[in-house]
């Protein structure tokens, strides 16, 4: 299942979401780059810095990144400039970030979420995984 409501730790918490799986573009909680953000993000914000915040987070990365490179507000020079990215420092789960020929990032990536203990932990991929898989799950039935 793919959906954002396994983002919300109100879900999370609940006992019939544990050991529910979600495959989720999360953001990267072992990378040293993206768990700093997200420490520094829950620090100001109170709140967990989940995909609603990988993703815009990313995208400034990428403007800034090929504002830089670009020297120029120009449409051409910035055009060039966001072909050209190569951004390994990241929040998000997945490779580097740069773009095909059709502008759609070749190293993005989804982590698949397991709710463990209350929380969304990733299991999969292994270069970002929090947790393993626990399975087989204890019973609905017998979850108290």
């Amino acid at each position: 299942m793919v959906s954002p409501g396994f983002a919300d730790p109100g879900f999370q918490k609940e006992k019939l979401s544990e050991y529910s799986f979600n495959v989720t573009p999360w953001h990267d909680e072992v990378q040293p780059f993206a768990k700093k953000v997200a420490e520094e993000y829950q620090a100001k914000y109170k709140k967990p810095f989940i995909m609603n915040g990988a993703y815009p987070f990313d995208t400034i990365l990428v403007i800034a990144d090929a504002l830089e490179r670009a020297k120029s507000t120009d449409k051409d020079a910035l055009r060039k400039a966001l072909r050209e990215t190569h951004l390994t420092q990241k929040t998000g789960i997945g490779k580097v970030i740069e773009f095909d020929e059709k502008g759609d990032n070749k190293g993005a990536g989804a982590g698949l979420m397991q709710i463990q203990q209350g929380k969304g932990k990733i299991v999969y991929p292994s270069y970002a995984a929090t947790a393993k898989v626990v399975y087989p799950a204890t019973p609905w039935k017998d979850r108290g």
